[in-house]
């Protein structure tokens, strides 16, 4: 079972496509390929961008 890299939640995952995942309760998008995991946030408008960790939006 897949689990978010965000907030590790294993229920609320919906697959949106071949390797992408979407979190239904921190509303962020995600890719597993391999070992590599690659995580998105939703725009209001639909685009993603690129998940930036809370510590990294202080500065």
């Amino acid at each position: 079972m897949t689990t978010c890299p965000v907030c590790d939640n294993k229920r609320a995952i919906g697959k949106v496509g071949t390797e992408q995942y979407f979190c239904w309760d921190c509303c962020v998008e995600f890719m597993i390929r391999g070992e590599e995991t690659t995580i998105f946030n939703v725009q209001p408008d639909g685009t993603l961008t690129l998940y930036l960790e809370p510590m990294e939006n202080i500065r």
